[in-house]
């Protein structure tokens, strides 16, 4: 969202996929044994209207996609296929072509489209309409929405359970989570967390769904056999994003805070029993959070310092800063080197519709 809608009452507070599995050790440094492979990071950059792509190899941008009216969230295709961007001012979802990264579709969806994610077996898209308390269900065969599903007040964060049984959403107005049936497309649970949930995430076993409270500035974690919040610990400054690793090492929160007393942190936790393992310095505005396959490296948004953080998960200290777009927010990461542009700008120039203008600015 736009620093302009962050500012709003309503709004105020800001608001893929991996999980982790809950029978390993929690964290302690590793050694650096495993080396990083090559990846790539893409960056919606929500005020410039642009995404970035950058080499992880090199932690270098080496294109931008440009003319996407106010990307707010991506996730790339477990395939390496496809790329799924939400745009608020367009009501839609863009997709795009990973390997081309040329434009495959721009899908109307519902109202304010916030996140984006794809079932483990990639059959299914997930999109929260922020606007009007729905998710739209999307095919990626026939790029079609199938179905409408009602949720909580203002659903936000979204993220799959690693079986594809589940997908669950945070409602960032109602205080709850939302748990959908990915088999019948129904509201299976709807759990009470606190105040402004922003994200959730899934271990990887599915026993554990981890949420940022953005309010109260806390992670709370639920037992998925009950769909219960079993424990809780403070985070920080307004926690917007959270990502599980993979190898059950940690749970990653980033601290966004205000415009005002931006948050500059990354807090990693146990997923066990929720300790804080490390305190991690980023820049202003932590906000979108991804771990690398390999569980080595962290990649954070900072939303008003127009960066990305590199996080080295074994030292806890930030080994590089990168310039991105104006107010960068989601991130997704996929394992391989970027696809070679054909320039260093790729330009889109997606158009607004006059009416889907009128209604954004609602928002803002």
């Amino acid at each position: 969202m736009s620093r302009q809608f962050q500012q709003v009452a309503a709004f105020a507070v800001l608001c893929i996929a991996a999980g982790v599995g809950l029978t390993s050790q929690a964290a302690t440094a590793k050694p650096n044994d495993k080396p990083l492979t090559g990846g790539t990071v893409f960056v919606a950059n929500e005020d410039s209207g642009s995404v970035s792509v950058i080499d992880a190899a090199s932690d270098k941008v080496i294109a931008t996609i440009t003319g996407v009216p106010g990307p707010h969230n991506l996730q790339v295709s477990s395939s390496r296929a496809t790329l799924w961007i939400t745009s608020a001012p367009l009501n839609r979802v863009v997709v795009l072509d990973v390997q081309t990264y040329e434009l495959l579709a721009t899908i109307p969806v519902g109202n304010h489209p916030a996140h984006v994610i794809l079932t483990p077996n990639g059959h299914e898209a997930y999109v929260t309409n922020s606007g009007d308390n729905t998710v739209s269900i999307i095919d990626p065969a026939t790029l079609k929405v199938t179905a409408t599903v009602p949720l909580g007040a203002m659903p936000h964060g979204a993220r799959p359970s690693p079986d594809g049984q589940y997908v669950a959403v945070a409602n960032m107005d109602s205080g709850t989570v939302s748990v959908i049936s990915t088999a019948t497309h129904k509201v299976t649970s709807t759990i009470a967390v606190g105040a402004k949930p922003v994200q959730v995430g899934f271990s990887s076993d599915g026993t554990a769904l981890f949420v940022s409270l953005n309010q109260t500035g806390e992670v709370a974690r639920i037992d998925t056999a009950t769909w219960k919040v079993t424990s809780s610990a403070s985070s920080g400054p307004g926690p917007v994003q959270l990502f599980v690793a993979a190898d059950n090492s940690v749970v990653a929160v980033a601290n966004q805070g205000t415009q005002e007393l931006p948050g500059t942190t990354l807090k990693l936790f146990s997923p066990l029993d929720l300790k804080l393992l490390a305190t991690i310095t980023t820049g202003r505005g932590a906000h979108g959070v991804v771990i690398a396959p390999g569980d080595l490296r962290a990649y954070v948004t900072n939303v008003y310092d127009d960066t990305v953080s590199v996080i080295d998960l074994v030292t806890h200290t930030a080994v590089a800063t990168i310039s991105v777009g104006d107010a960068p927010n989601g991130i997704s990461f996929i394992a391989g080197a970027p696809a070679a542009p054909a320039s260093a700008v790729i330009s889109l120039q997606l158009e607004v519709p006059t009416a889907a203008k009128e209604h954004s600015h609602e928002h803002e």
